[in-house]
């Protein structure tokens, strides 16, 4: 059973329970010829209204007649959700909004218990400008509040089952498009046989975490990596191995990796399957997402030449990326998430100006950073004369772009974070350019 949000789920239930059991009451009002329930508003022509953003002027507002709504009061005012059930079916409301309806009716007898089990919040507000504090649990003391609100969890959905039937899985997931994207690759069963598992073992997880209070000790990380052992277990179990190569192009570090750089690439299934490939041989070797069952500690120790060799990976990794998307896309996406591009097109939006402001700025780098190399290699100059240029070359950078934008703008435009790179020059560094337009630190000048 679907769990439903408390305020959400009781706000939504109040409102259509309105409009469920106006049904109902106006199905067996009809079916007696009663009177008219509602009266016209003409005949109140002089009756001030009180009015509303939400007022429809199309459809003004009827007063309901009393026995309307002390139908509806008596019917809303039910402690007993099977009859809650009984009347919505009866009046041929869609299962959908009575398995809604009948949910918030239920929660609302659990909502004071589980309340219960919720840190204590002072009823006095003088402190408001203090967090409320808690006292910390002892590890079993959290372990048994967990257990307790676990218990009261089963208690409520086991009423829910008997009041409206097991939910089919495979309808959830027929009828859920986010459960539909995440685990479409598998067979109905097995995805939902692998989202149980998926649960169970981060509720264990969560668990053993508050159990560590935030000071885990080698036999904590060493039963997290257990406990992680035994998922990967069940998962081998359940899913053959073209099953779950098949998932993790939907569900997997990696696929969340490239998830946002497929958009900006606006990139096919197939140029997707080609890059997931390449980047999941990069993530083996140099993923900082660690599996959050690995019971791992701190990062291993890395060798001198590390960093060398991630570099090289990633250029080969976006190179192969360029190959697959070509040079177009690859270059318009880089400057989506190019700092100095982006707030330069922020700029010109605000401020009107010409649509190629953004390009020409942008453009800056590639004379400045060949300029910078051409003054660190100058072998007629000395340390102190090259390093006195390069800070000459940053104030002739900035000057350039306070004339594209004005002082005031370009002021904000480096405020902003656009162009820090020129803080290298000024400090008698040279600039390099690399493969990705990246612009990184040249050769110190010593």
């Amino acid at each position: 059973m679907p769990r439903v949000p408390l305020l959400p789920a009781l706000l939504v239930g109040s409102l259509l329970a309105n409009a469920a059991f106006l049904a109902v009451v106006l199905r067996n009002h009809s079916a007696t010829g009663s009177g008219t329930f509602f009266t016209s508003t003409s005949s109140r022509a002089g009756t001030p209204r009180s009015s509303s953003t939400f007022d429809s002027p199309a459809i003004p507002a009827a007063p309901v007649a009393p026995e309307l709504a002390t139908a509806l009061g008596k019917t809303l005012n039910t402690r007993d959700p099977a009859r809650l059930r009984d009347l919505l079916r009866a009046a041929g409301v869609e299962p959908d909004l009575v398995t809604l309806l009948v949910t918030a009716a239920v929660w609302s007898s659990y909502e004071a218990r589980f309340k219960e089990l919720q840190p204590a919040t002072p009823g006095d507000d003088s402190a408001w400008w203090k967090d409320p504090l808690h006292a910390p649990r002892t590890p079993a003391e959290q372990r048994a509040l967990n257990e307790r609100r676990q218990s009261l969890q089963r208690e409520r959905q086991t009423e829910l089952a008997a009041l409206l039937g097991e939910t089919d899985p495979a309808n959830e997931f027929a009828n859920n498009p986010v459960l539909r994207k995440r685990y479409g690759a598998l067979p109905v069963e097995k995805a939902v046989s692998l989202r149980r598992i998926e649960k169970d073992y981060q509720d264990l997880l969560g668990e053993l975490r508050q159990s560590t209070n935030g000071f885990e000790l080698p036999a904590d990380r060493e039963a997290i990596r257990m406990l992680g052992v035994e998922r990967e277990r069940d998962i081998s179990a359940l899913l053959t191995s073209e099953e779950r190569a098949a998932h993790a192009l939907r569900d997997s570090p990696t696929a969340n990796t490239l998830r946002w750089r497929m958009t900006q690439f606006n990139a096919s299934e197939s140029e997707y399957r080609q890059i997931f490939a390449a980047q999941k041989t990069f993530d083996d070797q140099f993923s900082e997402n660690r599996d959050p069952f690995s019971g791992a500690g701190d990062p291993p120790p890395r060798d001198k030449d590390y960093w060398d060799r991630r570099r090289a990976a990633e250029q080969a990794l976006n190179d192969q990326i360029r190959t697959v998307v070509g040079d177009e896309r690859y270059v318009s996406a880089q400057l989506k998430q190019d700092q100095d591009y982006t707030t330069a097109l922020a700029a010109t939006n605000r401020l009107g100006l010409a649509s190629d402001t953004p390009d020409r700025l942008y453009a800056l780098r590639t004379p400045t950073v060949a300029d910078s190399q051409k003054i660190a290699a100058n072998p007629a100059l000395s340390a102190a004369d090259k390093k006195a240029a390069l800070k000459k070359l940053a104030a002739t950078t900035r000057a350039q772009v306070e004339r594209t934008l004005g002082k005031e703008a370009a002021d904000v435009y480096f405020k902003r974070g656009a162009m820090q790179w020129i803080s290298q020059l000024e400090r008698g560094t040279p600039l390099t350019l690399n493969a990705e337009g990246r612009i990184e630190s040249g050769p110190r000048i010593k």
